[in-house]
């Protein structure tokens, strides 16, 4: 019976670190399939110029590489009640939300954010080795390059790859993305964030000055792509850290007054539909966690970050619209308002001189 027992705990643990590994390589995989299967569909937009392509490119692979690694895993361990009850029975319901995690408790850094972690970590060498494999194909072609017949066969063999930016930048900008999200909760993805830039720094700055061709001309729109998307992930960088700090008890931040702990518990009252949709927590409850000493400050950071963000997003850009055309108007009603106070100011002098 004991026999047995060592038995089934070693298939289980093998079949459960089996699928782990599964699901790291199949984010692996899917993320390094995704640079060719967007450049396809890109070249099947119409674009006037190639900046606007490879902006393309860099948005969807962002948006592909962050849905990937940071939400496909999420969405397949995640326990949503209400959805859940809803799906029992139907041909969805077998293989979709079968988690069991509503929350972050330990068990899912163990299942879910070890997970993130390797594919972070697996990312990296994995780019690294596309990069090599490259260099080493085109020294290959270089040293067959007595077999070629024709001029452009020899031409071909000296032809290095092309450095496609906007597959940097939106692969980069996923690891931001990704390490900004978890970053509050697991700090260790800040450690291999840095290792991935680092490292590919100085692979990519030996790719293109060795091996690749002489790359293409862009303008400033990639570089202006990637400065306005990226203030964005502050936003969910504030709001997780917020929610995986008050997982542990702690007493009331000092900051909240009897003003403030109202504002949380209206707020939290309102979204009362989505907590019972997705961990069953009372307004009160969520409301209380969220005001706790080591949640609150990032509660507060997420409130001006939103702010900075409203202002720098939607004012300042309705600001820079309106003002040209509002600005002769304005300056005309300030030039009659000038003088009709200087007509006031010397009628009052006037008065003042007859008596």
């Amino acid at each position: 019976m004991h026999c047995m027992l060592i038995a089934a705990c070693s298939i289980a643990f093998v079949i459960y670190y089996a699928a782990q590994a599964l699901a790291v390589l199949s984010i692996v995989a899917v993320n390094l399939s995704l640079p060719f299967v967007l450049a396809a569909l890109v070249k099947r937009e119409r674009h006037q110029t190639r900046s606007d392509a490879a902006v393309s490119e860099a948005r969807a692979l962002l948006f592909m590489y962050f849905l990937n690694t940071a939400g496909g895993v999420v969405l397949a361990n995640v326990y949503l009640p209400t959805t859940r009850a809803r799906l029992d029975g139907t041909w969805l319901g077998s293989f979709f939300l079968l988690g069991v995690y509503s929350d972050l408790t330990p068990n899912w850094y163990r299942d879910v954010g070890r997970t993130v972690m390797l594919s972070q970590i697996l990312g990296i060498a994995s780019r690294v080795s596309i990069l090599l494999g490259r260099a080493l194909w085109r020294r290959y072609k270089i040293h067959k390059r007595e077999r070629c017949i024709t001029q452009r066969e020899l031409s071909a063999a000296h032809d290095g790859p092309h450095f496609t930016l906007a597959d940097k930048y939106g692969e980069h900008l996923g690891v931001i993305y990704v390490c900004l999200l978890y970053s509050s909760a697991m700090p260790l993805l800040l450690w291999t964030t840095a290792v991935s830039f680092c490292v590919l720094f100085w692979v990519e700055k030996h790719f293109l000055l060795n091996v690749c061709r002489n790359p293409i001309s862009y303008d400033a729109s990639l570089a202006q792509y990637a400065t306005r998307s990226l203030p964005c992930a502050t936003l969910w960088h504030f709001a997780l850290g917020a929610w995986a700090f008050s997982m542990v008890a702690a007493p009331r931040s000092g900051i909240v007054g009897d003003a403030a702990a109202a504002a949380v518990a209206k707020a939290c009252s309102a979204l009362q539909a989505l907590l019972d949709a997705t961990n069953g927590l009372s307004a009160a409850q969520t409301a209380d966690r969220l005001m706790q000493a080591n949640a609150m400050p990032l509660v507060v950071a997420l409130l001006v970050a939103s702010s900075v963000l409203i202002i720098w997003l939607v004012v300042v850009p309705a600001w820079e619209i309106a003002w040209p055309a509002a600005a002769p108007r304005v300056r005309r009603v300030w030039r009659k308002a000038r003088r009709a106070a200087r007509a006031a100011r010397a009628r009052w002098a006037a008065r003042r001189m007859w008596r």
